[in-house]
């Protein structure tokens, strides 16, 4: 869930994990405007799960009291047993229906007790598929701004080896093996934003032939991947 509720904050959604079924009312209050507040968050995404202990016998009535002033949208994601089990144990958390019968009865017990809820959805995702990278396109094509979903963002910075490896960063390419303007006589002293530092590095074949094979493979990877909001 903590995958989804990224992908939903990236689009802009105001999102409030584990919710308490009896404040969903009080908080809908919040997307209405009115008089006193002029300003009402435009769209939220609200997690709620088994673990609240009313949610089963209290959901349907919460649901209508919202439906009365709101246009609520049931999201449910579910998986198959066996994806469930895995990941479960490579989690190492208790299954919170678990009552000492095993894990895959645990399961087994909340897909049935979850029957009725999932009848209430407007859309139900199968995760069993889907990886952190797969489910996140998915939720911004669905729920973007438009069919286009999310716009792609892209940060590339340069850094110093002496300084550590920056911790963001998801790809790391290592130029060492390009000409230095440190090295240059009248260079060492410029930063590298320098006009001159600059000159002279786009006079080398090789920072060109690098340039051009990067641009190449990050072109590749993101179009493959459709990966939003990447740091490069």
């Amino acid at each position: 869930m903590s995958s989804a509720t990224n992908a939903f904050e990236d689009l802009g959604y105001f999102c409030v994990d584990n919710l308490p079924l009896t404040m969903i009312s009080t908080f809908s209050r919040l997307l209405i405007p009115n008089a006193e507040e002029v300003i009402a968050i435009e769209r939220a995404a609200l997690v709620i799960n088994i673990r609240e202990r009313h949610f089963l016998s209290e959901f349907p009535n919460e649901l209508q009291k919202i439906e009365k002033k709101l246009s609520p949208f049931v999201l449910f994601f579910e998986a198959s047993d066996e994806v469930l089990q895995r990941r479960f144990s490579e989690t190492r958390r208790p299954h919170p229906t678990d009552t000492g019968k095993g894990l895959l009865a645990a399961i087994r017990a909340e897909k049935k007790a979850m029957r009725k809820i999932r009848e209430t959805a407007d859309l139900i995702i199968d995760t069993s598929e889907h990886t952190v990278h797969t489910l996140r396109h998915l939720l911004v094509q669905r729920f973007g701004h438009d069919k286009e979903g999310a716009p792609l963002h892209v940060s590339i910075f340069s850094f110093g080896h002496k300084h550590g490896s920056p911790r963001q960063a998801d790809l790391l390419f290592d130029v060492r093996h390009l000409p230095n303007p440190y090295f240059e006589k009248g260079l060492r002293e410029l930063p590298g934003t320098h006009k001159k530092v600059v000159g002279f590095l786009d006079e080398q074949f090789e920072v060109q032939e690098t340039v051009r094979r990067f641009t190449d493979l990050l072109e590749y990877l993101l179009l493959s991947t459709g990966v939003r909001g990447s740091h490069i």
